[in-house]
């Protein structure tokens, strides 16, 4: 698997590049730092802790930062939310809850591969390298599946559409506003995802000197065994100074497929985010 993964990135770098081309002036050239807060619908899913679905909102905040430049696009984001889950269809008396710790963290090197510089069209594809930490805590009295995670390290595809914009001014004499529309989509391809052993709570917990992930308890697959699928759709008000502000909306769909229990975990957030050009 290792072999496979260090083929794999020369692959992608030597692909990748073979797309640029010398890019015209329309092409943005810019340097954000984004920050933000979200609200998230979720929900949640593991064997181990219970059979239950488990649904709630929960808050987090983002930082995010992009990089254009000739025909490339970097990026670098980290997402973190936490909050209490409820039983979905919550039997009389049962009023337990499932405190729910998220963590995503991106990073991307994409090159362009459209431009339609008449109508502001572009489209960005490549590489990105992800970390994903999902941990769920159940408050009930149940032993040692009061704790699950999963953690995964892939390394998948990414590509990013941007459409900019402007509208004419409601009254004479004011300037146009600029906008952008923006979408993403990626998936990862190579993982290696960390999950509980079969008892739940890690045996090494009993031992002295023990650490909390049994990095033991773990699998690499190559597209079936991990489902991590991220969708983001994103409107940007650009002021004069450029500076921005973006609402935003992310669609992030996680399974695990271990030999025991598996896991499922749907993260649907809303994003306020300030954007500063530097």
């Amino acid at each position: 698997m290792k072999q496979l993964l260090f083929s794999t990135l020369i692959l992608l770098a030597i692909v990748f590049p073979a797309f640029a081309e010398t890019p015209p002036d329309s092409i943005p050239n810019y340097n954000y730092l984004a920050l933000g807060t979200s609200i998230n619908l979720a929900a949640a899913k593991d064997q181990l802790n219970t059979s239950l679905s488990y649904t709630g909102i929960t808050f987090g905040s983002v930082f995010e930062f992009y990089r254009a430049k000739s025909n490339r696009l970097f990026y670098l984001g980290n997402i973190m939310s936490s909050g209490n889950l409820h039983p979905y269809k919550r039997p009389n008396g049962y009023s337990n809850t499932v405190q729910l710790i998220s963590e995503n963290f991106q990073m991307r090197q994409q090159w362009l591969v459209y431009n339609n510089s008449e109508k502001n069209f572009l489209v960005y594809f490549g590489p990105e390298v992800n970390f994903k930490l999902g941990m769920r805590i159940n408050n009930a009295e149940i032993g040692n599946s009061g704790i699950t995670y999963e953690a995964a390290l892939s390394l998948g595809a990414a590509v990013n559409v941007d459409k900019y914009f402007s509208i004419d001014p409601i009254f004479r004499g004011g300037t146009p506003s600029n906008w952008k529309i923006g979408c993403s989509l990626s998936h990862p391809l190579l993982s290696t995802v960390f999950t509980p052993p079969y008892i739940g709570l890690p045996e090494n917990l009993l031992q002295e000197n023990a650490l909390f992930f049994d990095v033991k308890s773990n699998y690499s697959t190559l597209l079936t065994r991990y489902v991590n699928l991220q969708a983001n759709l994103s409107l940007t008000y650009f002021f004069n100074n450029r500076n921005g502000i973006e609402f935003s909306y992310l669609y992030d769909y996680t399974a695990t497929y271990p030999d025991v229990n598996p896991a499922k975990t749907l993260n649907r957030m809303v994003f306020l985010k300030l954007l500063y050009n530097f």
